[in-house]
């Protein structure tokens, strides 16, 4: 008779991790022994269980999808350019089911999705405009910036310029520091700048925008001049405070 096939790791770790104790399934269980078994697993890393973790993303137990995507935000890699692992990404992000944290981990997987080699850049460009979450759709933004940086990038000024909910706009501002287009440094400066100066933006908001610009000297060196004024603006209204 013939040997039955090994279990698969990946999956029995998943289900061990699924199984820990005082766990609800949102997040991730960070203290349970079996979920730090799975974070450390071999098998999982450099993108070789990506297969294994999209399959898993149709699990009905709800807190195995919650791992496996999870898993795939930190340790895939192969199907950022594999069409088919990629699309059923994207389509679990689009479909929208399942928690915040949840629903933040695939948004970060999906934007990782190379856009050309998968040939999925419409529907990219197209979550990136139309995610309902906020939370959902700043995770999507600040990684898809980095990935995505040509795609994504006129939605993404969009949002830092004028974007009225507070956390998408620092994301999409923030995003910007490692994921500009290279012939877009001198642009994002000056809508760093820009964002610092204008008086009715946050003032949180401009005192970060501020920041990204007056820590990037050799980008931003065009700017000098303005990013001390705006500087010396934040600080005098902090010493009127």
């Amino acid at each position: 008779a013939k040997a039955d096939p090994p279990a698969d790791p990946v999956k029995l770790a998943i289900k061990k991790a699924a199984a820990c104790a005082d766990w609800d399934g949102t997040s991730v269980p960070y203290g349970c022994e079996d979920y730090k078994t799975l974070a450390d697993l071999p098998a999982l890393k450099d993108g070789a269980a990506d297969a294994t973790l999209v399959a898993l993303l149709d699990d009905p137990d709800s807190k195995i999808v919650s791992l496996a995507a999870h898993a795939l935000r930190s340790d895939g890699r192969k199907y950022r350019d594999d069409a088919a692992l990629a699309e059923k990404v994207v389509a679990k992000l689009e479909a929208g089911k399942g928690d915040d944290s949840l629903l933040e981990n695939l948004a970060q997987a999906a934007a990782a999705v190379d856009a050309e080699k998968t040939k999925l850049g419409p529907r990219l460009l197209e979550l990136a405009k139309k995610l309902t979450k906020p939370n959902v759709r700043a995770s999507f933004i600040s990684a898809g910036q980095f990935h995505n940086s040509d795609l994504l990038y006129p939605v993404t000024a969009e949002l830092a310029r004028s974007e009225p909910n507070e956390e998408l706009r620092r994301a999409a501002i923030g995003s910007f520091w490692v994921g500009t287009p290279s012939d877009k440094h001198d642009e994002v400066c000056k809508l760093w700048v820009s964002i610092g100066e204008d008086p009715k933006t946050p003032e949180s908001l401009a005192s970060s925008a501020t920041d990204y610009a007056a820590w990037n000297p050799n980008a931003c060196d065009k700017q000098f001049e303005a990013i001390g004024k705006v500087l010396d603006k934040h600080l005098k209204g902090k010493v009127e405070e």
